[in-house]
């Protein structure tokens, strides 16, 4: 091969390298068959858009998975924390009014288990509230 031959080539392969990398930052999408990251996080405004009255009643319009026990675990219950501080089981919920939150994440049972400590197997829900009280 000669020497524009080459750059010819290694541009073709840098270009296909750049878009293909491209393509994988994208979000991840919240609807569809496998759904991305970005539905184990539950923001404000969505919850502000749901009409519900407490944290429960948000999650269970729209994440109704972070409700859903853990299957194969003895721990069956998530832990709720609001603003990092350890509430109490799923129920917990019900006690947080809904215009009071910024965010609501779920973690499942590593990532808890590394925030938190032992004890996290189903997981946790972190709750935010936009005041940070």
């Amino acid at each position: 091969m000669s020497g524009p031959s080459i750059f010819r080539l290694a541009l073709t392969i840098t270009v296909a390298t750049v878009g293909a990398c491209a393509g994988a930052t994208t979000p991840p999408s919240t609807s569809g068959p496998n759904p991305g990251r970005a539905s184990w996080v539950l923001l404000g405004n969505q919850i502000d858009t749901s009409h519900a009255i407490t944290a429960y009643d948000a999650v269970l319009q729209r994440r109704p998975h972070f409700l859903n026990p853990a299957s194969g675990h003895l721990a069956t219950e998530r832990i709720v924390y609001l603003n990092g501080r350890r509430l109490g089981g799923v129920d917990t919920l019900r006690e947080i009014p809904s215009g009071m939150i910024l965010r609501i994440r779920f973690l499942g049972g590593p990532e808890a288990h590394m925030r938190y400590g032992a004890g996290h197997a189903a997981g946790a829900i972190e709750v935010t509230t936009r005041s940070g009280l």
